[in-house]
């Protein structure tokens, strides 16, 4: 991770392989992976995807994403992006982002351009965001999100 200021764990096992598989994939592999960007000197943010419907997987990207708080480096940013179904539809540059109001979809490409906005205006660290599709620019959604520490973590 020399020279990478930025990490996006979006990794899984996708709910194939079982409990086992997910729990390899979605946490021990992610903690380590988690642990080495604490350990290099050039990341200072860190954004974990994660999906809430299946629940040995939340379970296993949660427990992960606690590693990452527990940071003692000076500059250190952690996001949980927290996207609805995915979809291989074209992005609308529109979601609804913040604290889940509905179930829905949302682009793939919405949610990468959705992360690397937040990761760009983002400076506190500790947000849990949902995100679906909607109606709001992609822009000023970040921008609501990151000024008014809006956050889905309960």
């Amino acid at each position: 991770m020399k020279g990478v200021e930025w990490v996006i764990w979006s990794a899984g096992a996708g709910g194939k392989g079982g409990p086992e598989r997910t729990k390899a994939v979605d946490e021990i592999a992610a903690k380590r992976f988690i642990k080495a960007a604490l350990l290099a000197p050039s990341v200072t943010k860190f954004l974990m995807k994660t999906w809430d419907s299946i629940g040995v997987y939340s379970e296993a990207k949660t427990v992960a994403y606690d590693e990452s708080r527990k940071s003692s480096k000076p500059i250190w940013v952690d996001i949980c992006l927290r996207p609805g179904s995915l979809s291989d539809s074209h992005g609308t540059g529109k979601v609804d982002l913040g604290k889940a109001k509905l179930v829905g979809s949302v682009p793939r490409e919405d949610v990468a351009a959705v992360a690397v906005e937040l990761l760009e205006k983002e400076t506190g660290g500790g947000l849990w965001v949902d995100l679906i599709g909607g109606s709001e620019p992609i822009s000023s959604a970040v921008e609501r999100v990151v000024s008014q520490r809006i956050t889905s973590r309960e």
